[in-house]
C-alpha cells in the first residue's frame, strides 16, 4: 500500500496548470502561496494543510485515488476582489464524482449559504453564493468532468461576481476533452518493483462518508476582507488597512484605534509592529 501511495503522489502528465483559466483582466495580480488558497502543485499534504481539518482531507484524498492537483490565485489591484481556482485529478471518474458530491453537499448546507447561482450546464456542477457577517460575498462553482474536479471561487466586498465566476468555470470545462478522462502517468513508476505496476490502483478507491469536508470550505478565508482579532483589517500584502469606507496606505497613516507602544512611535497591525514615524524602533521592538 505504501508503494501504491507513491504512484498516486507522483507527478502527472500532462501538466494540470493548463486546464485553469487566467484572471478576468490585466488589472489582476497573481498571488503566491498562502494560507488562503492552494497555489502550485497540490499534494495530499498541502491540501490538508490548507483545509486545516486535522488531517481528514489528506487521508480522504489518499483513500479516494487522488493523483495530483494544481491551483492558482489572483487579486484585483483596486477593488481587492479575490479569485482562487484549483483542479484535482483522480485515478478514476468514480473518485472524482465522490469528491465533487461531498463538496457540493457542504457548499449547500453551510451556515454561510445564501443561494444557488448559475453553474455549468452539466449534471455534476454546482454554483453557490455565500454571505459573511461583514457583508462580503463569496461565489463558488465546482464541477467534475471525467476524473477531474474543478473549483473556481471569487470573493468581493461589494461586487456581484456570479457571472464572472461562471465564465471562468466554463472556460475550464471547455478545456477538458469531451471524453473527460485525462491520462495520468507517473515518473516514479519505473523505479518501483515490477509487480507493483500490475496491481490495480482501484484498491485505493475507498471513499469516505458524506460530510468529511465540513471544515474544508471554512479554510478558504477571504484575504481582502479578513480582519484580525487583535489588529485592524489589513490587505494580504500588509500595505493597506481598511477604514470602513476605503483602503488607507499603512506606510502613511496609522489606524486611529490601533494598539501603540508607550512612546506612540509604533502601532500593531495584528502580526507585527509598524513604524508610525521615521524614528528607529526602541530596544526589544521587532518591526
Amino acid at each position: 500500500m505504501a508503494l501504491l501511495a507513491q504512484v498516486a503522489a507522483a507527478s502527472p502528465t500532462p501538466d494540470l496548470s493548463g486546464y485553469l483559466a487566467v484572471a478576468p483582466g490585466r488589472d489582476w495580480i497573481e498571488s503566491g502561496q498562502s494560507s488562503y488558497a492552494l497555489v502550485g502543485v497540490i499534494t495530499p499534504q498541502s491540501y490538508g494543510a490548507w483545509a486545516d481539518d486535522n488531517g481528514a482531507s489528506e487521508r480522504a484524498l489518499r483513500r479516494g485515488g487522488f493523483v495530483t492537483g494544481y491551483g492558482r490565485a489572483w487579486e484585483q489591484r483596486v477593488t481587492r476582489d479575490y479569485l482562487s481556482e484549483f483542479v484535482l485529478a483522480f485515478n478514476s471518474a468514480l473518485g472524482a464524482t465522490h469528491w465533487y458530491n461531498d463538496l457540493k453537499l457542504f457548499d449547500q448546507t453551510s451556515t454561510h449559504y445564501t443561494k444557488d447561482i448559475p453553474a455549468i450546464s452539466t449534471r455534476q456542477s454546482v454554483g453557490v453564493e455565500w454571505t459573511f457577517s461583514d457583508g462580503s460575498h463569496e461565489y463558488a462553482i465546482e464541477f467534475a468532468k471525467g476524473n477531474l474536479v474543478f473549483d473556481v471561487t471569487m470573493d468581493s466586498l461589494s461586487t456581484d461576481l456570479a457571472a464572472t465566476t461562471l465564465a471562468l468555470a466554463q472556460t475550464e470545462f471547455d478545456k477538458v476533452p469531451e471524453s473527460g478522462d485525462i491520462s495520468l502517468t507517473s515518473n516514479r513508476v519505473s523505479q518501483l518493483p515490477a509487480w507493483i505496476i500490475g496491481v490495480p490502483l482501484s484498491v485505493l478507491v475507498v471513499f469516505v462518508a458524506i460530510g468529511v469536508f465540513v471544515l474544508v470550505r471554512s479554510a478558504r478565508h477571504k484575504p481582502s476582507v479578513l480582519a484580525s482579532a487583535s489588529g485592524p483589517q489589513m490587505s494580504p500584502d500588509g500595505a493597506y488597512w481598511w477604514d470602513g469606507a476605503g483602503w488607507r496606505d499603512a506606510n502613511l497613516h496609522a489606524p486611529p484605534g490601533a494598539q501603540r507602544t508607550p512612546d506612540g512611535l509604533y502601532w500593531w497591525d495584528g502580526t507585527r509592529w509598524r513604524v508610525s514615524a521615521t524614528t528607529p524602533p526602541p530596544p526589544g521592538v521587532v518591526v
